[in-house]
């Protein structure tokens, strides 16, 4: 009877070991996943900081560009512009975002919606027009912002859509449309403008072997 009792015991203290062991360990892997949200939310930031900064730039140069500055001094301009945003792009902060088939379908419409205002904003010279694409900005900002005032009218069907989006595209479709807001591109956009450029450039500048060989035919055809 004194062995049987010993071994429960035993079991008891082995048991009560395991239980502490398993809740320190349940506690210590909650203070990880609060550190790793406090990280993601950090980096975050840091994206929009980054973001913020080159738009800010972008917008600098534009506004170099067609007001009336000295030619000495828009160069001069140019150049301190283009060593920030050389230091700013260095920074490469990336947050990967998991989102499931009906989340992905509701940003690639919104982003779709989004693009459209953007390349207006950037072909549109008109006054009137651009007046009309902030408006229209707004309508659409007006729908990612429900817990607020809104100033105007709001588009409700967008907002069902940015509602299906993760809050982390959420609010970056906000800073989006927020710079539309103020009559700018974001710079996700702009650098995507320029990407597409250059690919086009670099496709316009590579020789078409067809044409090289119809031209060498063309050659050897002619009469000596």
């Amino acid at each position: 009877m004194a062995d049987q009792a010993e071994s429960e015991s035993n079991a008891d203290v082995v048991e009560c070991s395991n239980s502490e062991d398993s809740f320190l360990l349940t506690s210590y892997l909650d203070e990880i996943d609060d550190r790793v949200e406090n990280l993601r939310r950090r980096a975050l930031d840091l994206q929009q900081e980054r973001d913020s900064l080159l738009t800010v730039l972008s917008q600098i140069q534009k506004d170099s560009m067609v007001e009336s500055v000295p030619a000495d001094e828009s160069q001069d301009l140019q150049v301190t512009i283009q060593r920030l945003r050389k230091r700013c792009e260095a920074v490469d902060v990336k947050v990967h975002t998991v989102r499931s088939p009906e989340q992905e379908q509701a940003l690639s419409k919104v982003q779709s919606l989004i693009e459209d205002l953007e390349r207006t904003c950037i072909l549109e010279e008109v006054a009137d027009d651009q007046e009309s694409l902030r408006k229209r900005a707004r309508c659409l900002l007006n729908a990612c912002t429900s817990d607020a005032p809104s100033e105007g009218p709001i588009d409700y069907k967008f907002q069902g859509l940015i509602l299906g989006c993760k809050l982390e595209d959420q609010k970056l479709v906000r800073r989006r449309l927020e710079c539309l807001v103020n009559g700018r591109c974001h710079e996700d956009f702009v650098q995507t403008l320029i990407d597409e450029s250059h690919a086009v450039a670099a496709i316009v500048s590579q020789p078409n072997p067809e044409i090289q060989q119809a031209s060498t035919s063309c050659c050897d055809a002619s009469p000596s």
